[in-house]
């Protein structure tokens, strides 16, 4: 598949899987945009490899739609979307307790 010039946003991308899908992409010839909750990985790519990104909280659908709607004003629709970012814990989810498990929201918008 010939990736040269397509928009694709990483979510997650400024460190670990997603910064690696992130300089893969550019090395064949996307332009991968990523957005990520730490400014300092986001600023680390962009010296590294000069991949652009944006602190985006995809917890927040307020935050997400601010983010589409300037990234679109400016580069067009994205050609992709890797939907990579995800949260972290420093246990297994089958031993989270109480409000650990609420940060994994339902499809109705309250913590399991």
């Amino acid at each position: 598949m010939d990736l040269t010039g397509k928009n694709i946003i990483v979510t997650g991308g400024a460190r670990g899987m997603g910064k690696k899908f992130a300089l893969d992409l550019k090395a064949r010839g996307a332009k991968p945009c990523v957005v990520d909750v730490v400014q300092e990985n986001l600023d680390a790519l962009k010296k590294e490899a000069g991949i652009p990104g944006q602190v985006v909280d995809v917890g927040s659908e307020k935050s997400v739609e601010a983010f589409f709607e300037k990234f679109t004003a400016e580069n067009g629709a994205p050609d992709v979307l890797i939907n990579n970012a995800g949260i972290t814990a420093d246990a297994l989810f089958i031993k989270q307790k109480g409000e650990d498990i609420t940060k994994f929201p339902s499809r109705t918008g309250k913590g399991s």
